[in-house]
């Protein structure tokens, strides 16, 4: 069943309470940090903790909006704190330099995910050339 939240906070609550276990770092990338949810908008994270974990995708309901959250895992470890760049939001513990980006790893098919949903969202049909160019 397709979990349901009424707002972001929700979203997050529930993120930590799944990945979290002690120590550990969330991080929202993205145009979620100041935009308000849309049918099909994408939570793209980084959650950093003490065991590494596989790319994380669900399908959750966000005040009945249909959304997709991406999450990409790296080990947690203490560093020397620095301050965020813009587009990066903290949700949940401290932001250290080493923390630099993980969805730049993604797979081939995590970005036809991704564009998928943007296409929906936004009709473009160059990203339907585009993930036209990545199946075939």
């Amino acid at each position: 069943m397709i979990k349901s939240f009424k707002n972001k906070k929700e979203v997050f609550i529930y993120l930590i309470k799944k990945f979290i276990l002690n120590e550990g770092t969330i991080l929202l990338r993205g145009s979620m940090i100041n935009e308000p949810v849309k049918d099909f908008c994408d939570f793209d994270l980084e959650i950093y903790t003490n065991k590494k974990l596989k790319p994380y995708y669900e399908i959750v309901f966000v005040n009945k909006k249909i959304c997709l959250i991406s999450i990409w895992f790296g080990k947690y470890r203490i560093g020397s704190q620095s301050k965020m760049p813009k587009k990066v939001k903290l949700i949940h513990g401290n932001y250290f330099s080493y923390m630099k980006g993980l969805s730049d790893k993604r797979s081939d098919s995590q970005h036809v995910i991704d564009w998928v949903f943007k296409y929906i969202r936004t009709k473009n049909m160059e990203r339907l050339d585009w993930i036209n160019k990545k199946i075939n």
